[in-house]
C-alpha cells in the first residue's frame, strides 16, 4: 500500500536504518527505482561488514599511473560499455568512469580486467547522488560479490565455477551437455562474460 512504502521510505533517510524492516519490505514489495541506490548501498555495507571489508577511500586524486598498460584497456573498455545506452555515451559519464576503475585499480593494487567496466556501470544507472557514492558502492560489489575473480592473474577461481557449472549442466540437462561436449563447446567459449560480470553486461 502507499502507506507501507511512505513508510519504507521513512526508514530509509534514517542514518541507521532497521535493515530488517528493509529486506522484508523488498521481499514482499519489490525496491521503488527511486530508492535502488539507497537499498543497493545499505545492503553492500550489511555484506562488507560481515566480511570485515574496508572501507573505499575514493581518493580520485590517486589514478593508475599514466604508463599503466591497464588505462588504455580501460579506455577502450568504457567506450564500449552498453553502447545502445544513451547515459553512457556522454563524454562526461565516460570520463567519470574511467576514473572510477583506474581510482579502484590504484588503491586495491589490482590490475583491470575486461568485465570490470560493466559492474562499475551499473552503479551509474542507480540513481546515486554523486560519483563518491558510485564508487563506494561499486568498491564495496567488488569486495564481496565477485570472491577473487578479478584478483587471480590466474583466472583459478573462475576455471573452478566454469567446472562447477559444467556438473550443474550435466546434472539439469545430460543431452545439452553431451551435445556441448561432442562439439568441444567448453563453458569457457560461451559462458566467460556470464561469471566475470556477474551477468552485468546482459542489462
Amino acid at each position: 500500500s502507499n502507506e507501507k512504502e511512505k513508510q519504507f521510505l521513512e526508514e530509509l533517510k534514517k542514518p541507521r536504518p532497521d535493515m530488517y524492516t528493509i529486506k522484508a519490505h523488498c521481499k514482499a514489495n519489490g525496491i521503488p527505482k527511486e530508492a535502488r541506490g539507497r537499498v543497493w548501498t545499505l545492503l553492500l555495507e550489511e555484506a562488507a561488514a560481515a566480511s570485515h571489508c574496508g572501507t573505499p577511500r575514493g581518493d580520485f586524486s590517486k589514478l593508475l599511473p599514466s604508463d599503466d598498460p591497464g588505462l588504455r584497456v580501460i579506455k577502450a573498455d568504457v567506450s564500449r560499455t552498453f553502447p545502445y545506452v544513451p547515459l553512457f555515451q556522454k563524454p562526461e559519464v565516460q570520463r567519470e568512469l574511467e576514473t572510477l576503475l583506474s581510482t579502484y585499480c590504484r588503491e586495491y593494487g589490482v590490475q583491470y580486467k575486461q568485465g570490470m567496466n560493466f559492474i562499475f556501470a551499473i552503479f551509474f544507472q542507480l540513481g546515486l547522488p554523486d560519483s563518491a557514492s558510485r564508487y563506494h558502492s561499486a568498491c564495496l560489489f567488488m569486495e564481496t560479490m565477485t570472491g577473487g575473480t578479478f584478483k587471480d592473474s590466474d583466472f583459478g577461481g573462475l576455471q573452478s565455477v566454469f567446472r562447477v557449472f559444467r556438473l550443474l549442466l550435466l546434472y539439469h540437462d545430460p543431452v545439452m551437455c553431451n551435445y556441448l561436449d561432442q562439439y568441444d563447446m567448453v563453458p569457457e567459449l560461451y559462458a566467460s562474460s556470464w561469471f566475470i560480470t556477474l551477468h552485468a553486461n546482459r542489462l
